[in-house]
C-alpha cells in the first residue's frame, strides 16, 4: 500500500475476488441507505482487531480461520445478496479498507485499470474452449482445464526448472573451478556423477502415477514411503561414489582440489533429493 497504492485491493485480495465473483451469481439486490455509512470499516476494524486478540489470533490457525475465514464467508454472503459484479463489501465494510485508504494516500505509484481490456483478458484466461489435443477436456468427468490453467502450469514448470536447474549449474560450476582445466567442461563432467540419482528421481517420479491407480483399487502398500526413501537414499550413495572415483583418477597433488569439489556436489544432490 505504501508503495504501490491499492495494488492488493484491486489484484489479490481474496475477498474482493469473491464477493466480486458471486455477485454475478447473487440477487442482485441494490445497496441501502444503512449499508453505505462511511463508519462500518471502522467499526469492523476494531471488532476484528479486539476478537482477534481476544481468540490468539497470531497463535493459532483455527483462529485464524475464524477471524479471516469468518470475514471471507462474510463478503461472500454481501456479495450474493447485493450488487452485481460491483464488490459492495470492498467499498462499505472492509475492515482494512479504511486503513489502507490512508496507507495509499503516501504512495508514489498508483495503478489503474483498464476495464475493457482487463474483461477481455480475463474472459480468455478463464475460458475453457481449448481443444482436447491442446489441454486436458474431458466434461463427462467435470475434468476441464482452462486456459489460465495451462498458462499457470506452464509458469510452473518453467519456474522450477529454472530455479533448480540453475542452483544445480552454480555449484556444479563452483566445484568445476576447484579442479584444473576449463570449469565449465569441468562443471559437464562433474554432472555426469548425478545420472543415478536422476535416474531413480525419473523412476520413483513416474511410479508414483502407477502407485495412485493401485490405492484407486484399494490396493495399499503400506511400506511404501520407507522404500521410497531407501532407494533416493541408494541414489545418493551411489552418485556420491561415482562422483569419488571420477575425481580419484586426479593427481594425488590436488587432494585438496578433490575434496572441494565433492563439497560443490553435494549442494545438487541434495537439491535433486529434495
Amino acid at each position: 500500500m505504501l508503495t504501490l497504492g491499492r495494488v492488493w485491493c484491486g489484484i489479490l485480495c481474496p475477498e474482493g475476488t469473491f464477493t466480486e465473483f458471486v455477485s454475478h451469481h447473487g440477487l442482485g439486490r441494490p445497496v441501502p441507505r444503512w449499508l453505505k455509512w462511511g463508519g462500518w470499516p471502522l467499526v469492523a476494524f476494531l471488532l476484528t482487531t479486539v476478537y482477534g486478540q481476544l481468540v490468539s489470533v497470531y497463535e493459532y490457525p483455527k483462529a485464524v480461520m475464524l477471524v479471516l475465514g469468518g470475514s471471507t464467508v462474510a463478503a461472500m454472503g454481501v456479495g450474493l445478496i447485493y450488487g452485481r459484479g460491483k464488490r459492495v463489501w470492498c467499498r462499505h465494510l472492509c475492515p482494512v479498507s479504511g486503513v489502507f485508504s490512508l496507507f495509499a494516500r503516501l504512495a508514489p505509484v498508483h495503478f489503474g485499470v483498464d476495464r475493457k481490456t482487463w474483461d477481455t483478458t480475463t474472459a480468455f484466461l478463464l475460458q475453457d474452449n481449448a481443444p482436447r489435443w491442446m489441454l486436458t477436456h474431458y466434461l463427462e468427468v467435470n475434468d476441464v482445464f482452462t486456459w489460465l490453467d495451462g498458462l499457470s502450469i506452464l509458469f510452473y514448470i518453467g519456474a522450477t526448472a529454472l530455479v533448480l536447474g540453475s542452483w544445480i549449474t552454480l555449484w556444479l560450476h563452483l566445484g568445476g573451478k576447484m579442479l584444473p582445466g576449463r570449469p565449465r567442461q569441468n562443471a559437464r563432467w562433474l554432472s555426469y556423477a548425478l545420472i543415478p540419482l536422476g535416474g531413480l528421481g525419473v523412476f520413483l517420479g513416474l511410479s508414483s502415477l502407477t502407485v495412485t491407480l493401485l490405492k484407486a483399487e484399494g490396493l495399499a502398500i503400506p511400506w511404501l514411503p520407507q522404500a521410497r526413501g531407501t532407494l533416493l537414499a541408494l541414489g545418493v550413495l551411489w552418485s556420491l561414489w561415482l562422483g569419488t572415483r571420477m575425481l580419484r583418477n586426479l593427481e594425488p597433488r590436488l587432494l585438496i582440489a578433490r575434496q572441494l569439489a565433492v563439497l560443490g556436489m553435494l549442494a545438487p544432490w541434495r537439491s535433486q533429493a529434495q
